[in-house]
């Protein structure tokens, strides 16, 4: 399967390193998965990564051959439709919707297109049920204006926060590039010189937050990106 050009291929040996891995992912579309994920703390865990990616198509695989396997996967691609579910507007405010990635207890990520300046982003918003809950959205503005607060060149940023119809979101950088968890799940190295690049990036990141005291979320190597040209961006953990 990592030999088609269309397939990002990741692997997990158990649950929990495939709760890690997809704790840094943006989106994720199937999951094929063996016997070893059959069980009771298997099923659990599909159910939650059903929760996290709208529309994810989970699969035991144990015993189908890897041609069966890549003829399926072919027809489902062909099949699936527009990613932005129905009831989701496709234009929010400046933003187009491009694609909803992944879903979490109060919000929805969105790869969206800011019209204006023809630029990629992460809109994520609260969830419509909690729009009007006081408490929500105060806890979620608090959080953006953390992480807006945050102005290292090394951590993605954050560009504005909205109220429009209805809707409270903010938006923040679209990080090219591949984490270090995925990476390693996709069984890749880096070169020597990049992963010093790596370090370099990921302590300037750390020891900017903590001069400054700010409270961050726990870090993983979930939340360091490395780009195709060896630039280096880390996830915007301010809490």
């Amino acid at each position: 399967l990592g030999t088609v050009p269309d397939y990002r291929v990741l692997t997990a040996s158990e649950p929990a390193e495939l709760q890690s891995l997809a704790s840094g992912l943006s989106g994720l579309d199937v999951f094929l998965f063996s016997g070893r994920f059959a069980t009771a703390e298997g099923k659990a865990m599909r159910e939650q990564l059903r929760r996290e990616f709208p529309g994810l198509e989970a699969v035991q695989i144990d015993g189908a051959s890897p041609s069966k396997v890549a003829a399926w996967l072919g027809e489902l691609a062909s099949a699936r439709a527009a990613a932005v579910p129905a009831g989701v507007p496709v234009v929010l405010g400046d933003y187009e919707l491009r694609e909803k990635r992944r879903s979490l207890p109060r919000t929805d990520t969105f790869r969206a297109v800011q019209r204006a300046v023809n630029r990629e982003v992460v809109l994520e918003r609260l969830k419509p049920e909690f729009a009007a809950d006081e408490g929500a959205v105060r806890d979620f503005r608090a959080l953006v204006r953390a992480r807006a607060a945050v102005d290292c060149p090394v951590i993605a940023a954050v560009y504005e926060v909205q109220e429009r119809d209805g809707a409270v979101f903010y938006t923040r950088e679209l990080v090219n590039g591949r984490s270090l968890a995925e990476i390693r799940a996709a069984g890749q190295r880096i070169p020597a010189v990049n992963a010093l690049q790596v370090l370099h990036g990921a302590a300037d990141a750390l020891g900017w937050l903590g001069s400054r005291r700010i409270p961050r979320e726990s870090f993983t190597p979930a939340h360091v990106f490395h780009g195709e040209d060896g630039t280096v961006r880390v996830a915007n953990l301010a809490a």
